[in-house]
């Protein structure tokens, strides 16, 4: 059997408010294999993003475990998580998360304008994504001058520019009417067909999921399916 790309085992997440203990994540096992198109579907404050977080390695489990190819995250230095976040993981998030003082190709390029790629490699990437997610027309173009979805296009172009093996979306469609979070659901669908990007994305809403999908379901911290 080939080894999962990204694993959690017995996952548990608990943190302070105040004085009260929140359980976040509660003995939490998720299995995904590279190319998977993975839903983690649970209502507001089941934990779903707290879980996003640790697979991505924003943040670390109380107790249990994450692999990344087989290899335990939690034993690698700060420097090597950061590594890991810049090199194989792209992240999208609902509120998009752009520069409102860069346009769009300043705001794909920034995951790598610490890197050693020299700026006119970076630069023609950045154009390369945009283009394939469908904004030839926006590249020089700010946040608050394009609408929702591709501001979107934007954020997800930004996931990719750094040719990661796996995409974490939190509530990608969330601020996107229905019509619009259906062409960005396409847009992660054919990226994960032509590139073999894994997908895994985190929501509430379940209208997008189709039955060849994986999917975990999630309350009060537990996957209860």
């Amino acid at each position: 059997m080939k080894t999962p790309l990204l694993e959690a085992r017995d996952v548990y997440r608990e943190y302070l408010l105040g004085k009260t203990v929140v359980k976040a994540l509660r003995g939490v096992d998720v299995v995904i294999h590279k190319g998977d198109f993975v839903f983690i579907v649970g209502p507001s404050g089941s934990g779903k993003s707290t879980l996003m977080h640790i697979l991505g390695a924003l943040d670390h489990p109380t107790k249990g475990s994450v692999l990344l190819d087989g290899k335990n995250l939690a034993r690698l230095s700060d420097w090597q998580l950061s590594m890991v976040r810049r090199n194989r993981v792209g992240f999208v998030f609902q509120g998009f998360n752009l520069v409102h003082s860069l346009n769009a190709k300043e705001n794909v390029m920034l995951p790598l304008q610490t890197s050693d790629i020299d700026k006119v490699t970076l630069e023609a990437r950045a154009i390369k994504l945009l283009m394939e997610v469908g904004l030839k027309h926006r590249i020089n173009h700010r946040p608050n001058e394009l609408s929702g979805g591709e501001r979107q296009r934007v954020a997800t172009a930004r996931a990719l520019i750094n040719e990661p093996e796996i995409i974490l979306a939190d509530e990608p469609t969330g601020e996107l009417d229905s019509k619009t979070g259906a062409e960005i659901m396409g847009l992660m669908r054919t990226i994960n067909k032509e590139k073999g990007t894994t997908f895994v994305i985190v929501t509430h809403d379940t209208e997008y999921i189709t039955e060849k999908d994986k999917v975990f379901r999630i309350r009060d911290g537990k996957i209860i399916r």
